[in-house]
């Protein structure tokens, strides 16, 4: 799979798991947002290193 695609996939993923933040916002439910920022979070650490990859080649 080629860099832009996998960082699309995750842009994608990013975009799914704010939705359901906001959802939680909307329920107030902390537990569930905090599970999301922290899977967002993993996801802009895949971009990160993947763009790290990249430029080292």
């Amino acid at each position: 799979m080629r860099y832009k695609d996998r960082v699309e996939m995750d842009l994608d993923i990013i975009e799914r798991h704010l939705e359901r933040c906001k959802d939680s916002v909307d329920a107030k439910n902390m537990a569930d947002i905090a599970q999301q920022l922290m899977a967002i979070e993993r996801n802009v650490d895949n971009i990160r290193n993947m763009i790290d990859l990249e430029d080292d080649e």
